[in-house]
């Protein structure tokens, strides 16, 4: 487990954080990749992250994540970015990192982001 300090949290760490349920009715501590920039991410109290699950799907707005796209850490079992699930937590709520993904996963997964906001 790697330390959780306010400031050192960097676009493409992979932490684990309560996720609110889409109705908003509890929340369950699960991972997430921070997608915020490391300029937000060190003047900001909050980061934004994205939803990851161990459920495979294959929505348009999903990125495959496989144990090869770390540079840091280690996945469970193979998993899937869900780029359409944003979200912006408090820094203080996250619970720990668990790794790091590669600048290529990265690239994928903001071309999803351009996608989905059409930007």
């Amino acid at each position: 487990m790697m330390l959780v300090t306010y400031s050192n949290f960097e676009q493409g760490d992979i932490v684990v954080l309560p996720i609110p349920f889409s109705n908003l009715s509890d929340a369950k501590l699960r991972p997430a990749i921070i997608v915020s920039s490391n300029n937000f991410n060190q003047n900001y109290p909050d980061v934004i992250a994205l939803k990851i699950t161990s459920i495979g799907h294959s929505l348009p707005f999903d990125v495959q994540l496989k144990f090869n796209d770390l540079i840091k850490g280690e996945l469970l079992k193979d998993s899937t970015i869900n780029c359409a699930f944003v979200l912006t937590i408090e820094k203080t709520l996250i619970d720990k990192k668990i790794g790091k993904i590669n600048n290529s996963k990265l690239n994928e997964i903001k071309e999803k982001l351009k996608e989905l906001f059409t930007i």
